[in-house]
């Protein structure tokens, strides 16, 4: 099985858990559940894959259902999580709260 499949699979069993216990949104849990069937269907990326209109719609739609920078990059394969999150901001994607920083402010 392919690399990011595996992932995705990862990815979806954890939202799955916090889902079923509280912890994460049905929305998340979509996320999780259209990156794995779309791992499944697409072929290998190599690293460094252009962003094609088609790859900048997925990172759109999913950024905006609140998926992870990280999940983005599984789904899409052939992009770092450091590629999506410099895109969305060359996009002008609103910025999400820092995990380490919290709500302090």
């Amino acid at each position: 099985m392919r690399k990011n499949l595996e992932q995705a699979i990862e990815s979806m069993a954890v939202k799955l858990d916090r889902f079923e216990n509280g912890g994460a949104s049905s929305d998340e849990l979509t996320a999780s559940c259209k990156a794995v069937i779309a791992a499944a269907a697409a072929p290998p990326i190599p690293n460094g894959a252009p962003w094609t209109q088609d790859r900048v719609d997925t990172l759109k739609g999913l950024w905006q259902m609140g998926a992870s920078a990280t999940t983005i990059a599984e789904q899409l394969g052939g992009v770092t999580r450091n590629a999506v999150i410099g895109k969305a901001h060359r996009l002008g994607l609103e910025a999400r709260p820092s995990p380490i920083k919290g709500d302090a402010e």
